[in-house]
């Protein structure tokens, strides 16, 4: 567990960086719990697969600097994926409870 901290708000979450922890995600979690994800590498386009998740979500990409790259609000399980945008990078990716966060692309988290 780390506590990560996005525009003054800070909040107790897991840390996914084994390959069966970041395709499992919070798909076998509560609604309450959040995710950071480390992803191995940056020189591709990562999708977040809802299918299997009870939940909506909450999702943040994040940069190699741990500022936001891209914000998706309420992503709707059953759906698909949602993909980062072409040309975008992303390090870590953010999976939380809806509405726990407001951020805009250029905001920093901060990991304690």
């Amino acid at each position: 567990m780390v506590d990560i901290t996005l525009n003054n708000k800070t909040k107790r979450v897991r840390l996914a960086q084994t390959n069966q922890e970041l395709t499992d995600g919070l798909r076998y979690s509560s609604p309450e719990e959040g995710l950071l994800m480390v992803l191995p590498r940056i020189d591709r386009n990562w999708a977040v697969t809802m299918i299997d998740m009870k939940h909506s979500l909450d999702l943040f990409f994040l940069d190699e600097g741990l500022a936001v790259t891209k914000a998706i609000y309420r992503a709707t399980h059953g759906r698909l994926e949602w993909y980062l945008p072409k040309g975008k990078v992303a390090r870590y990716i953010l999976e939380m409870p809806v509405g726990i966060f407001k951020a805009k692309a250029g905001d920093e988290l901060a990991i304690s």
